[in-house]
């Protein structure tokens, strides 16, 4: 994997191609502004889980309504630049690793400028564990979300 720099670009590759095949278009609202006038910090992770619930539901074919689902055990995120209003936000998600109960969701936000080129302005990790909403106990994740994960993203680690 690689990061590599045009002028004010940034882009993320192995082998030259794009990690994140997953994108979901962000609107920014002038609510998401601080006093500053960019967004706040807290929203990031606001803008997170709506590229994760698109990503699971999209990727894993997963209803958040189900009695297994996910829940989130970690996030973390690296603010790299401000946003604001009028910027042309994706949101890229992709699949890292794979453990026995959790697997861990990377995101990019970047903007778009006018030329198609993309700077990345935050990243951001989570650990989802698989969980049964009624037992209320963590469980291996199955095999068919494994499967979908791998043949989406092949992620770089992957336990069995």
């Amino acid at each position: 994997m690689s990061h590599f720099q045009i002028g004010n670009l940034i882009f993320v590759t192995m082998n030259g191609q794009s990690l994140f095949r997953h994108e979901t278009p962000l609107q920014i609202r002038f609510a998401d502004l601080d006093s500053l006038n960019h967004v706040n910090n807290a929203n990031y992770l606001t803008y997170m889980e709506l590229a994760r619930i698109n990503y699971l539901e999209e990727v894993l074919a997963l209803k958040m309504d189900e009695p297994y689902s996910v829940i989130l055990a970690k996030a973390t995120v690296e603010y790299r630049r401000p946003i604001h209003l009028g910027d042309d936000i994706k949101i890229y998600t992709r699949c890292s690793r794979i453990g026995t109960k959790s697997f861990d969701l990377e995101y990019e936000l970047r903007k778009i400028d006018t030329n198609g080129g993309q700077l990345v302005m935050a990243v951001g990790h989570t650990v989802m564990v698989a969980y049964n909403y009624e037992s209320n106990l963590p469980v291996t994740v199955p095999d068919a979300w494994r499967q979908n994960l791998v043949v989406f993203d092949s992620p770089s680690s992957v336990d069995k």
